[in-house]
């Protein structure tokens, strides 16, 4: 998947911010001292753990009910 997202977000810059191995390298950025050329890699993704954090856990809450609508109405055919 994230070799899929990579190639994506390389042609497709405007999803670049909502990358998630961006965000979870932004979190780590906070956390750390990277360098400069890593740094460069976030792109548009600020270095702020609360915000990756918070993006990490909305993405898992909205893919959670996602699949559980789409299980629920598979279950009721």
């Amino acid at each position: 998947m994230f070799v899929w997202e990579g190639i994506i977000t390389t042609f497709v810059t405007g999803l670049r911010a909502s990358s998630v191995w961006r965000t979870a390298m932004s979190i780590y950025a906070d956390l750390t001292a990277l360098s400069g050329d890593a740094l460069s890699t976030l792109g548009p993704v600020a270095p702020r753990s609360g915000r990756g954090v918070l993006k990490l856990v909305g993405t898992v809450l909205v893919g959670v009910g996602v699949l559980t609508w789409a299980l629920r109405r598979r279950d009721a055919l």
